[in-house]
């Protein structure tokens, strides 16, 4: 390959992933701002429904309180009960002031509004009627003019009025609540159908660089000159580190900006913090299996390696109350590893939130051994918990079950069991090795 076609990074091929990576990562953080900006404004018109609907309650009390001061008036012809009737008044005719201003935008209830006023405005003009009779000329004679029931028939107007306009504004908040789930879980979907898209694209970009190493490699190989060849050979594997570990920094960053967007979802919904916090510490554990991954040369991972990244968090447990009997090595290929990663997570998280490592008298026995078989050999890891709260089977189960169990499984070819006794967790993998596979990762591994 001319130097004419090697990317500026000197690796043929890269520019046009890399390039789709960022691409993705603006494309994400583009969408997910319109989506929250549309949640804002969704939210906001929920809060203008509410609103409307106080300032309705407040409205009718204050009439009704400027109704009950025109009445004791009337009964008692007390000035003292002209002040609960003023304030009663003014206070009303602010708060349908206010709910004008509130729907200037919708017309029907608008509509509605301009009604109420009408008859609180003739309602005012009774009231006030009243008094100057009672004062003018006699108690009596405001007595027969409120005995016309002409002030009851406005405020009997002005209660089914208001009760309509409530009524509308249900209805109306209710859809808007209704738009504000819906973009939420939509939002939801769009974040988990790009961190797949994402990873699917880096896994891509890791492929590419390893592809690329071993052309280089055979390039090198067919060179004449033996110091060529040395010098060749030396250049390629350092540019191959080079874009490992720009790759895996690529990587955290995304996995980051995911974490974050997640994160900002998840606020004051208890279903989404929940997703939100379990779908981060997944992100987090791929993160440390890839870590390994990359320091491993993408070939193998032994099982220490990939218990100790995974339970890294747990660093005075790990070496106080999680005991760990070493077996015969044991390597994992990168898709074997990724999900036993996965499930060692898991595992680790469950008996922090609910097993042994959640008290201090817990501990976790994790061990594996390694027998012959028919062809090849049988390994069996084991996590055991002791000490922790007593243990029921649960009623249902979620997407960390079946990482532990049939995900992690089919990885490896074996079967996973939990056993949930009474004194803590058992969980066991089990899978077999041929003869060919433990020699072919013996050399990867070499």
């Amino acid at each position: 390959m001319s130097k004419s076609e090697t990317t500026p990074t000197g690796v043929p091929g890269m520019s046009s992933p890399l390039g789709l990576v960022l691409g993705w990562a603006a494309a994400t953080a583009t969408v997910s701002y319109l989506f929250f900006q549309w949640l804002a404004v969704a939210r906001e018109r929920v809060l203008e429904t509410h609103s409307t609907l106080i300032v309705l309650e407040q409205a009718l009390s204050a009439a009704k309180d400027a109704e009950t001061g025109q009445r004791g008036y009337l009964i008692t012809h007390k000035d003292s009960y002209l002040q609960p009737y003023r304030q009663g008044l003014e206070a009303a005719s602010e708060r349908f002031k206010a709910l004008r201003n509130l729907k200037t935008n919708d017309a029907d209830q608008l509509a509605r509004i301009t009604s109420v006023e009408a008859s609180w405005a003739a309602k005012v003009q009774e009231m006030d009627s009243t008094i100057d009779i009672s004062r003018k000329q006699s108690i009596d004679a405001a007595r027969a003019a409120v005995a016309t029931d002409r002030g009851k028939t406005l405020m009997d107007q002005i209660r089914a009025i208001v009760s309509d306009i409530e009524q509308n504004e249900q209805s109306i908040r209710a859809k808007r609540i209704l738009e504000v789930t819906s973009l939420t879980w939509r939002l939801l979907a769009f974040n988990l159908l790009t961190t797949l898209t994402g990873f699917a694209v880096l896994m891509y970009l890791l492929a590419g660089a390893r592809n690329t190493a071993a052309e280089l490699q055979a390039e090198v190989q067919n060179r004449i000159s033996a110091e060529e060849l040395a010098n060749e050979r030396a250049e390629q594997a350092l540019t191959v580190r080079v874009m490992n570990r720009e790759l895996v920094h690529r990587t955290k960053n995304l996995i980051s900006v995911v974490q974050a967007i997640v994160r900002h979802q998840g606020k004051g919904t208890p279903e989404v913090d929940r997703y939100a916090a379990g779908l981060s510490n997944r992100l987090v554990s791929l993160g440390g299996t890839l870590d390994i991954l990359i320091r491993e040369q993408w070939t193998t991972v032994k099982l220490e390696d990939l218990l100790q990244s995974q339970l890294a968090h747990f660093a005075e447990e790990l070496s106080n109350r999680v005991v760990v009997s070493a077996g015969p090595p044991v390597h994992f290929k990168v898709s074997e590893a990724q999900m036993l990663g996965l499930a060692l997570h898991e595992l680790g998280t469950n008996s922090a939130k609910y097993g042994a490592l959640s008290v201090k008298e817990g501990r976790i026995d994790f061990h594996w051994t390694e027998e012959p078989a028919l062809e090849g050999t049988t390994i069996t890891i084991s996590w055991i918990e002791s000490g922790g709260p007593p243990v029921t089977e649960p009623e249902r189960f979620g997407f960390g079950s079946r990482i532990t169990g049939s995900l992690c499984a089919r990885a490896v070819g074996g079967t996973a069991v939990s056993h949930y006794h009474r004194t803590g967790l058992e969980w066991v993998l089990t899978f077999n090795r041929s003869s060919l596979s433990a020699e072919v990762e013996a050399d990867e591994a070499a």
